[in-house]
């Protein structure tokens, strides 16, 4: 095994025991890893308050013409709880998500412009096709508590979902 570059990585938000934090708060639109169970099965929640639909199982989408979404906006807040404990000796953050179709859009955090987020490289990926991207947050912008992550897009995007990863120094 080689030297690793982080101590210690953490995402968040996380699932806490059966309370699906990223599904209830709008960091997630539906857990495919699970996507054969959903509702509820003998008074039991499953990971999916219901069965996927493409048009519709997602975290957001910022246009309605080419994706069929129902709820479209071009402004996404999401917030997300940090322990102060896992703010110490952050050596990277960025924010993870799953998008197709055309972005820019910017990003901001706690109300600071952070940078911009793409979809699209110089390949020849088609605009439907899912892609994972990350951008660089600056980790003196987050604390401990309530943060907030504001999305603006200015085009057609779909986000499937998205998360804060931190990692640690050694």
């Amino acid at each position: 095994m080689g030297p690793l570059l982080y101590g210690a990585t953490v995402v968040h938000p996380r699932q806490v025991g059966l309370d699906r934090v990223p599904l209830r708060t709008g960091w997630l639109g539906y857990d495919i890893r699970d996507i054969q169970r959903n509702g509820e099965v003998d008074g039991v929640s499953q990971p999916n308050p219901g069965p996927y639909v493409p048009e519709s199982s997602y975290a957001f989408c910022s246009d309605g013409s080419e994706f069929g979404c129902m709820s479209a906006t071009a402004s996404r807040e999401l917030e997300v709880e940090l322990p102060a404990r896992d703010l110490s000796r952050l050596a990277h953050v960025q924010l993870n998500y799953d998008v197709r179709g055309e972005v820019p859009g910017i990003l901001y955090v706690n109300d600071e412009e952070v940078g911009t987020l793409h979809n699209r490289d110089l390949s020849d990926l088609e605009p439907l096709e899912w892609q994972h991207r990350a951008v660089a947050i600056p980790a003196g912008l987050l604390r401990g508590g309530t943060n907030r992550i504001r999305i603006e897009v200015a085009g057609n995007a779909q986000f499937a979902r998205l998360e804060l990863e931190l990692a640690r120094a050694r």
